[in-house]
C-alpha cells in the first residue's frame, strides 16, 4: 500500500466554491444507509448481469466508500481540485467492483470494493505526484 500523502483538509479552514461543494457532495454520500447484506448481494448479483436499476441502487447505496478510502490514505482534501479528479476514478472503480465481484471468491462487497477503489486512486495519486 502506498504511504500517506497528505493530511487531510478536513477542518473547515479557508475554501472556495470547490470545497464547499465536495463538502456537500460528500456529506450526502455519508448520509445515504447502507444496504443490508442479503439485500447487497441480490442486487450486486443483478447489476453484474447488467441490470441498470440495480447497478444504480448499489452504485448510490456504496458511494460513502469512496471519501472513506480517501480519507484512509489521507488524500481527502476539500480544498485541492484534484481531489475531485481521485473522487471521480474511485466511483469509476466502485462501478467496476459491481461488475467484477464474485462472492465466492471475494467474500464481502464492500471490502473488495473498497480494496477496488484504494488501488485505482493510489495509483492515479501516484501518477499526479510523479507529474509534479
Amino acid at each position: 500500500m502506498a504511504s500517506k500523502r497528505k493530511e487531510s483538509n478536513g477542518n473547515g479552514k479557508g475554501g472556495n466554491g470547490h470545497d464547499i461543494g465536495l463538502r456537500l457532495f460528500v456529506q450526502q454520500t455519508m448520509s445515504v444507509p447502507p444496504l443490508q447484506p442479503k439485500e447487497e448481494m441480490r442486487l450486486v448479483g443483478l447489476a453484474g448481469a447488467g441490470d441498470p436499476a440495480a447497478k444504480r441502487t448499489v452504485v448510490h447505496a456504496n458511494l460513502s466508500l469512496v471519501p472513506r478510502v480517501l480519507e484512509d490514505e489521507g488524500l481527502l482534501d476539500y480544498s485541492d481540485p484534484r481531489t475531485t479528479g481521485l473522487m471521480e476514478t474511485g466511483n469509476r472503480a466502485l462501478e467496476v467492483a459491481i461488475k467484477t465481484f464474485n462472492p465466492e471468491q471475494h467474500g464481502s462487497f464492500q471490502e473488495y470494493a473498497m480494496d477496488k477503489i484504494r488501488e485505482a486512486v493510489e495509483k492515479q495519486a501516484d501518477a499526479v505526484s510523479a507529474l509534479a
